[in-house]
C-alpha cells in the first residue's frame, strides 16, 4: 500500500474514469435532518469478513452491538484497500490506485460549510494536522491511509481547521481524548475515531478490537452519540460482505436487508444531517442512520 505521493488536482479527477454510478453531476436535493441530528460516531475496523465476525466468540462486544442495533447484513466495501473504502464511505468516489490528497468534496467539508461540528480521532497520530504516511510502534500505529479527513485538500489546507479537528485520540489503548471530550459534553456533531493498528483488528487479534470497542463505545453511547461500526474491507476480494452496525440509546434493534456498500453508508450521514448527497451516493440506496 506504500507508494510516492501524487497530488490529484480537480481537473485530473475530473478526466479520470467514473464508474457508472457516478453519472449524474446534479447533486441531489438535502433532506430534512432529524430534530435534533443525533451525535454520530463512525468507527472503521479492517479487515474481517462478516461471516468471521458474526457469532464470533472472540468479540462479545461486538456481537452484543449488532444484536442490540440496527444491523445490515447486506453491507460491502467498494474495493479491496483500505484507503480507497474510507475516501468511498467520506465522499462517495472510488479512487481505486490514486494517491491524494484529493481536491473534491467531502462529508467533513459538508459539515464545516453547513456549521455543524466535526472531529477525526487519530489513535497514535503524534500531533494534530500529522500529514506523513505512519507514526508510532508497530501495531500500535497510526495509517495516514486509514485517517480519510488528512486526505482531502479543503481540511488539509486549511490549517486551522486541520489543527482543530484531525487531531491525537490520545495514549493508551483507551481512547483518552476521546474520552474525556465526551464526559465533559464535547464531543461534535460527527466524530471520526480510527483506532491505531491494534485495536482496529490490523495486525492484532479479533480479540483486541473487541476490547478496545469495548473500552469506548460504552462512554460514547452514555455521552449522547450512536456508534456506526463497520469494516473498511473483508480481506477477501472475492467477497467483500462486510459489517455494519448503528448502536446507541434509541436505536431499534433489527435488521437492515437491502445491498448496499460505502456510497450507502455516505447516503445515510449526509440524510441525517440534512446534506446534499455527493456523488456515487446521490443513487445509492442509504443506510438508515437515525
Amino acid at each position: 500500500m506504500k507508494s510516492a505521493l501524487l497530488v490529484v488536482s480537480t481537473a485530473v479527477f475530473l478526466a479520470a474514469p467514473i464508474s457508472p454510478v457516478h453519472a449524474s453531476s446534479a447533486p441531489a436535493p438535502a433532506p430534512a435532518p432529524a430534530s435534533p441530528a443525533a451525535l454520530i460516531v463512525m468507527v472503521f475496523m479492517e479487515n474481517v469478513p462478516y461471516a468471521t465476525m458474526v457469532g464470533n466468540p472472540n468479540a462479545p462486544y461486538i456481537n452484543s452491538m449488532i444484536t442490540g442495533g440496527m444491523s445490515a447484513t447486506n453491507m460491502y466495501a467498494i474495493e479491496p484497500g483500505s484507503k480507497t473504502d474510507y475516501l468511498a464511505a467520506t465522499s462517495g468516489r472510488n479512487f481505486k490506485n490514486m494517491r491524494g490528497p484529493f481536491d473534491v468534496d467531502n462529508l467533513f467539508n459538508q459539515l464545516q460549510t453547513a456549521g455543524m461540528s466535526q472531529r477525526s480521532y487519530e489513535e497514535a497520530m503524534p500531533r494534530p494536522c500529522f500529514a506523513q504516511n505512519a507514526a508510532g510502534t508497530d501495531p500500535e500505529s497510526y495509517a495516514k491511509r486509514h485517517d480519510p479527513a488528512i486526505l482531502y485538500s479543503d481540511i488539509r489546507t486549511n490549517k486551522p481547521v486541520c489543527k482543530a479537528t484531525v487531531i491525537p485520540a490520545g495514549t493508551g489503548s483507551s481512547s483518552s481524548q476521546l474520552l474525556a471530550d465526551a464526559a465533559h459534553g464535547d464531543l461534535p456533531n460527527f466524530t471520526f475515531l480510527t483506532p491505531n493498528n491494534c485495536n482496529d483488528m490490523h495486525s492484532c487479534p479479533i480479540a483486541s478490537g473487541d476490547d478496545y470497542l469495548a473500552s469506548v463505545v460504552p462512554s460514547l453511547v452514555s455521552a449522547g452519540a450512536h456508534v456506526i461500526l463497520t469494516w473498511d474491507e473483508s480481506g477477501n476480494a472475492k467477497n467483500e460482505h462486510i459489517v455494519l452496525v448503528e448502536f446507541g440509546n434509541g436505536v431499534s434493534a433489527g435488521t437492515f436487508t437491502p445491498a448496499i456498500n460505502d456510497y450507502g453508508l455516505l447516503a445515510g450521514l449526509e440524510d441525517h444531517f440534512g446534506l446534499p448527497r455527493l456523488a456515487g451516493a446521490q443513487t445509492a440506496t442509504a443506510f438508515p442512520v437515525t
